[in-house]
């Protein structure tokens, strides 16, 4: 899958000790659900683990 924030899937190999974490700050800049877009997208090119950075609060 590509989109403008992903160019396609990642290819770390086949050493089971390798992790692929992305983070993204969208929350600072844009709305939730585009955030969660972004969210989506890498996890569906072969990102292992997520990271929301921007949250201002809580709630």
């Amino acid at each position: 899958m590509k989109s403008r924030w992903c160019s396609g899937p990642v290819k770390a190999g086949t050493d089971p000790m390798t992790v692929i974490v992305a983070r993204t700050t969208a929350l600072s800049q844009f709305p939730l659900d585009q955030a969660l877009d972004r969210i989506k997208t890498y996890s569906q090119t072969g990102a292992d683990a997520i990271r929301l950075a921007g949250l201002k609060t809580r709630d």
